[in-house]
């Protein structure tokens, strides 16, 4: 073998079980369809049971590896249970946890001013990005604690990181909740403790902090903005996340925990 050959079997991931939690949205499919690509067994978990298991079967006959689609809801904690148990039955193990679930607020209420926004709007957010977080973390590191090897990944944003620009939404019909950002930081936050927590146990724990990711539904005038403001002219596409979730979910990341990975086109650096 030769070195080259040495350092893409270190991106691979064959043999491991990755759990996907938001599934059938538009990150945690695409997680899963990459990661099975590099050999991958998947597991992908959302509250749409009936579009993450078509999402799965997609994933298996694309890529030919195992793919399974479970209704969840991480916000529950013995659905959380219930997905754990039926990923250990089914496979065994679970090697890699990316936590890429995300909220469902309608967008007049997730966009709504802060001093008009209602505590409940605010809790639906947290129960999502934290307490959701929080509870497959817990229930999935138990049984990485067991195997003495896992690597979670959580899902932030650089608005855990720095503070909105409100130029951005000018002429559009959005704005950046705090609750939003809020809810980022603490997972930055947690994924630093789990970090150095879990390390004698063989588990890494990392985050990685998406700029604005470009989509059909982006209003068009925000991507101008936005762009404008990024030192790389343009929105991420999803596809510019690849190499990042596969170099922490693999080996080639066997010395990276407590990391937060910024995928931003250079908007933090400003």
């Amino acid at each position: 073998m030769s070195a080259r050959d040495g350092e893409k079997d270190r991106f691979g991931l064959s043999g491991l079980v990755a759990v996907i939690t938001g599934g059938a949205g538009l990150l945690g499919a695409e997680f899963g369809r990459v990661m099975a690509e590099q050999g991958a067994t998947i597991v992908l978990a959302d509250v749409k049971g009936d579009r993450v298991e078509t999402v799965a079967k997609d994933i298996a006959a694309q890529s030919g590896v195992q793919a399974l689609g479970l209704m969840a809801d991480v916000t529950d904690p013995q659905s959380v249970q219930r997905l754990v148990k039926t990923t250990i039955a089914a496979f065994g193990r679970a090697d890699i946890l990316v936590n890429s679930a995300v909220t469902e607020n309608a967008a007049s209420r997730f966009y709504a001013p802060f001093e008009e926004y209602s505590l409940e709007d605010w809790e639906a957010v947290m129960a999502v990005n934290v307490r959701g977080v929080f509870l497959c973390c817990q229930a999935f590191g138990r049984e990485m604690i067991r195997r003495k090897r896992g690597s979670v990944i959580n899902m932030a944003s650089i608005y855990g990181l720095v503070g909105p620009d409100p130029s951005l939404y000018a002429g559009t019909p959005l704005s950046l909740p705090g609750a939003y950002s809020a809810s980022k930081g603490a997972v930055i936050s947690l994924t630093r403790h789990l970090a150095t927590y879990w390390a004698a146990h063989g588990i890494r724990v990392n985050c990685i902090t998406p700029g604005g990711i470009q989509t059909d539904q982006v209003d068009r005038t925000f991507i101008q903005n936005y762009a404008a403001r990024t030192p790389l002219g343009r929105m991420a596409d999803k596809a510019d996340l690849w190499g990042a979730v596969l170099f922490l979910a693999s080996d080639a990341s066997s010395y990276v925990t407590g990391h937060n990975l910024v995928v931003d086109g250079g908007w933090t650096a400003r």
